[in-house]
């Protein structure tokens, strides 16, 4: 169902990582569904330590993206099948927080609705926080969602 010029959002991005994510795609879903927007959701597939991509053609994914549609596609099947018609799935590689922004940047989004850890203190510190990279970066509104 395309989205109408009176919705306040017609295009959510949902970065998903497929465990601790998915209070944060039940609300995108949840939304998509008031405004009558279509969903994007968006998985961000690590590239292996030391993967060569031996591919012959560029046109050919790399591996590991492969893998990462499998596993949103299965994830859909549960998720969104028969509970939003306008969604799209999205799958990139590497760093999460560019790649979410890029994603953000080439569908337009309106919104991005994604799950933060919450993580404190000196986890915090080393690993530090792709949500808190997203909202200080973002040329959208981010919504973060705990995951509890």
């Amino acid at each position: 169902m395309p989205a109408t010029t009176g919705s306040i959002f017609q295009r959510i991005l949902c970065p998903v990582d497929l465990e601790h994510s998915l209070n944060a795609l039940d609300f995108a879903i949840r939304l998509a569904r008031q405004n009558r927007a279509r969903l994007f959701v968006l998985y961000v597939a690590a590239i292996p330590i030391g993967a060569v991509e031996l591919s012959s053609s560029a046109d050919e994914e790399p591996f590991w993206e492969v893998t990462a549609k499998k596993r949103l596609e299965m994830m859909s099947e549960e998720k969104l099948v028969g509970i939003i018609d306008d969604y799209q799935l999205l799958t990139r590689s590497g760093e999460p927080a560019a790649a979410i922004l890029n994603a953000a940047a080439d569908i337009g989004a309106d919104l991005v609705v994604m799950a933060t850890h919450g993580r404190s203190g000196i986890t915090h510190f080393f690993l530090g926080s792709v949500a808190e990279r997203v909202v200080r970066e973002s040329s959208c509104p981010v919504l973060t969602i705990h995951p509890r």
